[in-house]
């Protein structure tokens, strides 16, 4: 029985898929900054708005689809953007928030300890168990202190380095197009 499922489960991996399925690239060509789920910022060429904002859904080769509001896609293609900006938070600004999580579970930790140094009896009353027929335990009073300053100054943090705006670097377009006198010779530099 395993075995089958082993091998169904296999060929349903290596399927191709079905005709005129587009199947997205594992990296998407335009940046690994574009990737789904990020907040995206693009000034276009042409339609009737200019501005589009909204969260990538997908990247297929240099377009990309986006979720605008309200409840609506919108596949815009590299060739079509004029700018292009994605909201991401540096490493610098996720190890700021993680130091500080770590700043803060250590001072409760170390909190906790001297308060306990100080009120030993009133400490020892603390963790008992008021209810020794209930089977559920109480969270030590010292993971509760040790969590909530962690968490308290990791928030702190994130809100002291905010996600910021990141540009992309929009590829240059070389190419050929027929003309009136003959073939005209381009090439589209990004803003």
């Amino acid at each position: 029985m395993r075995s089958v499922l082993a091998a169904a489960a296999a060929a349903f991996c290596v399927t191709p898929p079905p005709l005129g399925a587009q199947r997205p690239p594992t990296s998407g060509s335009i940046d690994a900054r574009v990737a789904p789920g990020r907040q995206l910022r693009a000034i276009l060429r042409d339609g009737p708005q200019p501005l589009l904002y909204g969260k990538v859904k997908a990247v297929y080769g240099d377009s990309v689809v986006v979720h605008t509001w309200p409840d609506s896609l919108t596949l815009v293609s590299v060739d079509d953007m004029l700018s292009l900006e994605v909201l991401v938070r540096s490493r610098a600004a996720q190890n700021f928030s993680r130091v500080l999580f770590g700043v803060g579970a250590m001072g409760g930790a170390s909190l906790y300890v001297a308060w306990c140094a100080r009120n030993i009896e009133h400490c020892r009353r603390m963790d008992e168990d008021p209810d020794p027929y209930d089977d559920e335990k109480p969270t030590p009073f010292f993971v509760t202190v040790t969590l909530s300053t962690g968490i308290l100054l990791g928030a702190l943090g994130h809100a002291l380095a905010p996600p910021s705006w990141h540009r992309i670097m929009l590829p240059v377009r070389v190419g050929v197009a027929p003309g009136s006198l003959g073939v005209l010779f381009y090439v589209s530099l990004p803003r």
